[in-house]
């Protein structure tokens, strides 16, 4: 009897091996049921049992995973609603575990919104309790999560200590994930500390753990934090290798706060090689998610950062708007790390600004809250700072001993022999791990040597199933083959639909909108609109057909289109004839004035070079001269004069119009705006505000191939040396009464 069997398992395995992961493939959007939903069936199903049945312990395991379910989604409010419905019914049981899981995970919450000083309060009752029960696995992760409390109130040597207790007693108990979670931590605290090869022992000990357990997003934590101490050494390349993949691991599990780290840490790689822009770019998307879940902490620390770059750029405004945003939460959460680097970035700003009691005063605090937390770092940068400001007003001695004690600090953190036990323990760990892959290779060779004699020994009991099997195979490659082309049709959409949306929105805007499903309007303190506009374009319409009229605009705004993208300029939309751009949004600026200016002028050196002006048998529609007044540019004498030479000292490329020509208008004006994208349908980012029909005025106000700005728009950009400006007295604006305005040229 047994002989059927044994003769048929082969050949079921066989088609289990094929058939099964397709069949798997195709079901799992099917049957795969959200976890959220999974636990409130059971919470659902338990309340309709009679009251004989004892379910009180189930329904509160049950209401503690659903706490910890939204605090993984970063839904806090509703996770404590059922943290605290535990305590509730965990008190009126007397169920002690429940009540410290709750405590626990209220903990976690607190710690993910910011309140330390509440997050140790429960997970000290937590500990308490489960000291009580003795229940040595919980107890470990209270410690550890004291640890962390500690380390992001800055008190490193403390929060040592917690990781030390809680690592000893997994080690006891043989757990190893909790094990590789206690290496990570602790490695945290030096590389803090600064003490970077420990850091990365502790790193190395934590991956080759996570890895032998499959542990992705423990994974994906250690390479973050490997790439950290490359990007410490300066190893660009290497850290951005360990950051991509850290990133990759993190999507892969959808977790948004290790996401949000990875662009973080890739922006920063941006900011240390002095790609300012690719750096906002990446603090930005950081910014959305960390919004997105609450992240107080993580929140002051990107402000931080583009603070740093603000004021790497110059704009010292801008900067200090972000470095108070990171100080106000780091007090609020009593973040001593965070306001020790908030005192070097303000004091180092202050120096670029000249006001050295200021600078001195705040470097100083920097530098004794470094100390005081126990940050090299801090204390090294602090010194720099203090260092140069000395030598700035000639304080030679003070400027020495500064600089004498930056370098000891910075000497201490990275050295020789630093560097190479840092090399060698990061070769160690890859030669382990390619001899653990030999090793697994050697023991496959040796289990497909047995399978195969067990095979020789079967083969003919299989041989009659064969032909099943490639009917089936047959079938599940023609299946395999149409999915991957499905799959390939569907990818290229995908990649369509991407480029439609950045063509539609800013790209700020659109990853906004696709990380939370909305994008919520913003305020702009400073923007500058321009509108463009062509006299008379009713009649020359009327003259042109239809696809000649289309055309013809379709080349102009194109041409448009072109310039603009030279700046830091958005387009919003075209309305008829009419072209209407903005500048300092999505990411605010303060040289967006200038920028649209500039713009402006280029446009209509375009416009006034493809007319070929001074050309005979002009057409006529301008005002007299042929193409609106003259602006302060090289002269060509008529005679002279081809189609297609240009009018000013800038050679600007066109195309001559076999059609009536246009001649444009120019307005602009600065001031705020709310831009965003409303409705559900037919995405559109648009501007609104007062300055916009301020900005529509100018242009209407103006006169042909000049542009036209405000007194506001004027105010900003007057002290520029390319520029000329022309007083044309306050001049009626409808329904805004009398406006000072202003004509713009270039400077010879």
């Amino acid at each position: 009897m047994r002989k059927p069997l044994f003769i048929s398992l082969p050949f079921f395995s066989f088609f289990l091996f094929i058939y099964f992961p397709v069949v798997l493939l195709s079901c799992t959007s099917l049957f795969a049921q959200n976890k959220i939903d999974s636990l409130k069936s059971v919470l659902f199903s338990l309340s309709r049992l009679p009251d004989s049945f004892s379910n009180d312990t189930i329904k509160i395991n049950t209401l503690n995973q659903l706490c910890w379910e939204y605090k993984n989604i970063g839904i806090y409010d509703t996770a404590l609603i059922y943290g605290n419905a535990v305590l509730k019914l965990g008190e009126k049981i007397k169920f002690p575990k429940g009540i410290a899981g709750a405590y626990n995970n209220i903990g976690v919450i607190h710690d993910y919104k910011g309140d330390y000083e509440k997050a140790l309060e429960f997970f000290f009752k937590s500990l308490k309790i489960n000291e009580e029960v003795d229940d040595k696995q919980v107890i470990a992760s209270s410690y550890n999560n004291i640890g962390n409390i500690q380390y992001n109130k800055g008190d490193y040597d403390k929060a040592l200590e917690f990781y030390f207790k809680s690592l000893k007693i997994r080690e006891e108990i043989g757990s190893k994930k909790g094990m590789a979670d206690s290496y990570n931590n602790i490695g945290y605290i030096y590389y803090s500390k600064s003490d970077f090869d420990k850091a990365l022992e502790f790193y190395l000990k934590s991956l080759t753990i996570r890895e032998k357990i499959g542990d992705k997003k423990g994974m994906a934590d250690s390479y973050n934090n490997i790439g950290i101490i490359h990007d410490s050494k300066g190893d660009y390349n290497i850290a951005l290798g360990f950051y991509f993949k850290s990133f990759n691991k993190y999507k892969g599990i959808g977790d948004k706060k290790g996401m949000a780290g990875s662009y973080n840490n890739i922006g920063i790689i941006h900011e240390n090689t002095n790609n300012y822009d690719k750096s906002l770019e990446f603090y930005f998307k950081s910014l959305i998610l960390k919004e997105d879940i609450g992240d107080k902490k993580g929140m002051a620390d990107l402000y931080n950062n583009i603070g740093n770059i603000h004021k790497n750029k110059g704009d010292y405004d801008m900067a200090m708007e972000y470095y108070s945003k990171s100080l106000k939460i780091n007090e609020e959460n009593g973040d001593k790390q965070g306001m020790a680097a908030f005192y070097v970035n303000i004091g180092t700003l202050n120096k670029s600004l000249k006001k050295f009691t200021e600078a001195r005063k705040y470097l100083e605090r920097g530098l004794l809250q470094s100390k005081e937390i126990g940050s090299k770092e801090g204390m090294k940068l602090s010194c720099s700072g203090l260092s140069s400001l000395d030598s700035t007003l000639g304080n030679w001695k003070s400027a020495y001993e500064y600089h004498k004690l930056y370098s000891e600090i910075k000497d201490s953190i990275f050295n020789e022999e630093s560097n190479k036990q840092i090399t060698e323990m990061s070769t160690k760990y890859e030669t382990e791990k390619k001899e653990q892959q030999i090793k697994l290779l050697n023991k496959d060779k040796e289990i497909q040597t047995k399978d195969l004699a067990r095979q020789k020994t079967i083969r003919n009991a299989v041989a009659g199933g064969f032909v099943l099997v490639l009917l089936f195979s047959f079938i599940l490659i023609n299946r395999f083959v149409l999915i991957k082309k499905q799959k390939k049709v569907i990818e290229t959409e995908r990649e369509k639909s991407e480029k439609l949306l950045l063509n539609i929105l800013p790209m700020e805007t659109a990853e906004e909108l696709k990380l939370t499903g909305k994008a919520l309007p913003r305020y702009y303190e400073q923007a500058t609109v321009m509108f463009t506009d062509f006299k008379n374009f009713t009649q020359i319409a009327e003259k042109m057909s239809a696809e000649e009229l289309v055309s013809e605009l379709d080349f102009i705004f194109k041409k448009f289109d072109k310039i603009i993208s030279k700046y830091p300029i958005e387009k919003i939309k075209t309305i008829g004839d009419s072209f209407m751009c903005a500048g300092g949004l999505p990411v605010a600026n303060t040289t967006n004035p200038v920028d649209l200016v500039m713009a402006g002028l280029e446009i209509c050196e375009w416009m006034r070079g493809r007319a070929g002006e001074g050309e005979k048998g002009g057409k006529g529609e301008g005002e007299k001269g042929g193409r609106g007044e003259k602006i302060n540019l090289k002269e060509v004498e008529p005679e002279n004069k081809q189609r297609g030479e240009c009018e000013s000292e800038i050679c600007l490329p066109f195309s001559p119009s076999p059609f009536p020509l246009f001649q444009v208008r120019i307005g602009i004006h600065t001031g705020s705006v709310i831009a965003g994208v409303v409705g559900d349908k037919k995405f559109a980012y648009d501007i609104w505000g007062d300055t916009v029909n301020t900005a529509s005025r100018m242009e209407s106000s103006g006169k042909v191939g000049k542009v036209n700005i405000s007194g506001t728009t004027y105010k900003l950009i007057n002290t520029s040396e390319k520029l000329n400006m022309i007083y044309r007295g306050e001049i009626e604006a409808k329904n805004k009464g009398r406006i000072k305005m202003y004509f713009v040229e270039r400077k010879l």
